[in-house]
């Protein structure tokens, strides 16, 4: 059930971050670019809260610098001299490049802990599936060995009436001595028909196949539940990793804004243009 649960916003998860990573790249149109950054992280946000990441793996989210932003006071003292605000507009440029970059770096985070999202929640999908299979088997097998019991059960009553006197229940589902013990005894017993014994042999075959099955199914689920667990702990981490993504994008939208229209006022241009 955790499997399926999990597979809900997988496929916004790379397609956003390639969004994402476009989104403080453009100059031209720029306004629209960091609007597009934000939106995107918002779907960003969506799919890394539930995407895992395996235990001998770890994706590290990229470590926001601190950036000097230039304020409109550094702008205006700029414009005194060609020389000053050329060199407010090199300086500009490079934040809003250093701005994309780090965006580039978090679509590529997002695109990583969706592919390992994908594998971990394929590798959980398919030991809910062995879990389900193997515990049927053990229903199954289970079933049949009741069966089985039941009319070895009335076999042997029949043959402690009938001169089988020191045969038990016990001896045939007991322990390994138990069962040599029955055997031992079987051999005593002239009356005991081919198909008597057919009986006997086939309530302990089924006894220890429904044993095993049942202790398979018992692995199986224990691995489940050890691979739902990893995958809710990191969905939750990976939760966390996102929110600071999208502060982290709200900011550099903000900053981006006011660096184009800053560009704008030194170029006496307008902020769309930019």
């Amino acid at each position: 059930m955790f499997a399926r649960n999990l597979t809900a916003g997988t496929a916004v998860s790379a397609s956003a971050a390639a969004k994402a990573r476009n989104g403080l790249r453009s100059k031209r149109g720029a306004r629209r670019g960091a609007a597009a950054a934000v939106a995107s992280a918002l779907a960003i946000a969506a799919g890394l809260a539930l995407a895992v990441s395996s235990g001998t793996v770890a994706i590290a989210a990229p470590t926001a610098r601190t950036v000097d932003y230039p304020t409109w006071g550094d702008v205006q003292r700029a414009k005194a001299s060609q020389a000053a605000k050329q060199a407010e507009v090199n300086k500009i440029q490079g934040i809003l490049k250093q701005l994309s970059v780090q965006a580039d770096a978090l679509g590529k985070v997002a695109e990583q802990k969706a592919e390992l999202f994908n594998q971990a929640t394929a590798a959980l999908a398919a030991a809910t599936k062995k879990t389900d299979k193997l515990q049927s088997q053990a229903d199954a097998a289970s079933a049949k060995a009741a069966k089985s019991s039941k009319r070895a059960s009335a076999l042997i009553a029949q043959l402690a009436q009938t001169g089988g006197g020191n045969i038990s229940v016990g001896m045939l589902f007991g322990s390994a001595k138990n069962t040599d013990q029955l055997l031992s005894t079987l051999g005593t017993v002239s009356r005991l028909s081919q198909s008597s014994e057919e009986i006997l042999k086939q309530a302990q075959f089924d006894k220890n196949a429904a044993s095993s099955l049942t202790a398979s199914a018992k692995v199986a689920e224990k691995n489940r539940k050890s691979l739902a667990q990893d995958a809710q702990s990191a969905s939750d981490a990976a939760k966390k990793a996102s929110d600071a993504a999208l502060a982290q994008l709200a900011e550099q939208k903000a900053a981006a804004n006011t660096m184009y229209a800053q560009l704008a006022s030194l170029k006496n241009s307008t902020a769309s243009v930019e």
